[in-house]
Parts: C-alpha cells; structure tokens; sequence
C-alpha cells in the first residue's frame, strides 16, 4: 500500500513537471511566432520599397529605415544571417 501511494505521488509530480514544461514550451513557442510575424511584416515592407525604388517613387531614407528594420528583427529572431542577402542587396 505504501508502496502505491508513493507511486501515485510520483507520477502527480512528474506530470506537474510536464505540465509546466509545456506551458513554458507553449509561451516560448507563442513568443517566437509573434517575432516572425513581425520580421515579415518588415520583409514585406522592404519588398514594398523595392517596388516603388523600381518605379522611381522611394527615398534612400526608407530604404535605410527598412534596412535598418531588418538588421534588428534578423537579430531579435536569430535568423540575421539569412538575411544577409537581403541586406547587402540594400546596401
């Protein structure tokens, strides 16, 4: 009997422990979704400025803003060296 009851105390804890290891997984996996929403905000952004550089309608001061935009959301993400190309392409 006691031998049960230590079992069942057991596996009450392990499964609090998973119980919160997944919250944190669920929130950190949360987190991370809203930073990419927000890094292709500003690729699309930058896109968009390419269009208009193209039809001769964007300043160099947007395409430094946007630039500059992508160099912080690359680091926030940790996806930066992706977007190398990218930045170099406005540069």
């Amino acid at each position: 009997m006691a031998q049960t009851i230590q079992d069942i105390a057991d596996s009450t804890a392990a499964l609090a422990t998973a119980s919160q290891r997944r919250e944190e997984s669920h929130l950190n996996f949360m987190r991370r979704a809203d930073e990419h929403r927000a890094a292709m905000s500003v690729v699309k952004g930058a896109l968009s400025i390419l269009d208009e550089l193209v039809a001769e309608e964007a300043s160099l001061v947007q395409l430094s803003t946007h630039t500059s935009q992508l160099l912080r959301t690359g680091v926030r993400i940790n996806l930066s060296h992706h977007y190398a190309p990218v930045i170099a392409l406005f540069a």
